[in-house]
């Protein structure tokens, strides 16, 4: 659930920074790219919302399997760290 919400709140901005990577300084189009915000409305006006959403399902589906994973790793590492200070604890007391 992090992930999709954090993909939706990020990935218009993702959208315009790649645009206006692609679109440098002597290449078709580079007015309506030059700063942040004419890039956003350029976006806006001729692909609609949609537009700065294009791709936001596959960066989910990337993104959730991931989170998952480093969970189940990170969280079996913790607690195996955390036992062996819990032991090492145990003993002086």
């Amino acid at each position: 659930l992090g992930g999709i919400a954090c993909t939706v709140i990020s990935h218009p901005d993702d959208v315009i920074k790649t645009r206006m990577q692609t679109h440098l300084r002597g290449s078709e189009n580079f007015e309506a790219y030059s700063t942040y915000i004419a890039s956003g409305r350029h976006i806006l006006r001729t692909g609609g919302i949609g537009a700065l959403f294009n791709g936001a399902a596959f960066r989910c589906l990337l993104r959730v399997p991931l989170g998952l994973s480093v969970i189940v790793v990170s969280s079996s590492w913790i607690r195996t760290r955390f036992a062996k200070q819990q032991q090492e604890a145990d003993r002086y007391t």
